[in-house]
């Protein structure tokens, strides 16, 4: 079966999760975070990553701050039924020590990917029978959906890398009965930045021709990452939101659709 497993490591005080994935470099087994909102896939600094040589520079911003990563080309590279025998990566700085090793668009875009979160898996074969939606990728292949709000639409990024939904703190201003204060959280972005964020209970959303119970999600300025990029978002989809249902995104053909919605309060796999 073409695919890969996923591994959900769960906030059950708040809700979201962190979608993991397995998979090998050059024989040596890491740990990903599966995240359709980074472009390039990317390795944490340690002994084998720091001996090879550096082949340029990547640059990205987190929600914080500006990020500035080597380029390195890695051999042998497997993910489930994913292999390169070649692969450029981003080396995070040494000084990045809580990031992440990160799968992104790079080699998710070649595919056509049913995110089954009822399965905790992802399938690469072809559905072309399931009535899709249009799919707009920016230049770095985020893929942006629309989504609505007890009626007001939004443009929102779908990013398996956010353990909570993240909204733009000016549009829950400006649409305060869709918004219920629920609590404090605290994170660090992808820049290594720490952030202290209020939760909210969101009320009355759909996406995608469905509507999604009232959840929680976390309110943020996006103005810093909004100025860095062409396609301004008003909010950022994690788990909180997508784990209510099995998604598919046929990347190559841009499209993207709703497979089925998930009972509330399932039991998740381990």
């Amino acid at each position: 079966m073409e695919g890969f497993s996923l591994i959900l490591k769960f906030d059950e005080e708040e809700g979201g999760a962190a979608v993991c994935v397995k998979a090998t470099v050059q024989g040596r087994p890491y740990e990903f975070l599966l995240d359709t909102g980074a472009a390039l896939t990317s390795l944490r600094w340690d002994e084998f990553t720091s001996q090879l040589p550096g082949q340029g520079i990547h640059q990205s911003s987190g929600l914080l701050g500006d990020i500035r990563d080597d380029l390195i080309t890695v051999r042998d590279f497997k993910l489930g039924s994913i292999e390169r025998e070649l692969l450029t990566v981003a080396r995070l700085a040494e000084s990045h020590h809580q990031a992440r090793n990160l799968i992104g668009m790079d080699l998710l875009q070649a595919f056509c990917c049913s995110f089954l979160f009822s399965e905790n898996r992802v399938s690469l074969e072809p559905r072309p029978s399931d009535p899709l939606s249009d799919l707009f990728l920016d230049d770095k292949a985020h893929p942006y959906v629309t989504v609505e709000c007890l009626g007001s639409q939004a443009p929102a990024v779908w990013d398996t890398g956010a353990s909570l939904t993240c909204v733009d703190l000016g549009f829950i201003e400006r649409h305060p009965a869709a918004f219920e204060e629920a609590g404090q959280s605290a994170g660090t972005d992808a820049s290594g930045n720490s952030i202290h964020t209020s939760l909210f209970l969101m009320k009355g959303f759909s996406c995608g021709g469905r509507s999604f119970p009232d959840h929680k999600v976390v309110g943020i300025d996006l103005s810093f990452v909004n100025s860095k990029i062409k396609h301004p978002m008003t909010m950022i989809l994690g788990y909180s939101t997508l784990g209510q249902a099995n998604w598919l995104f046929d990347f190559p053909r841009r499209k993207w659709g709703i497979l089925e919605m998930l009972p509330a309060g399932r039991k998740e796999s381990p």
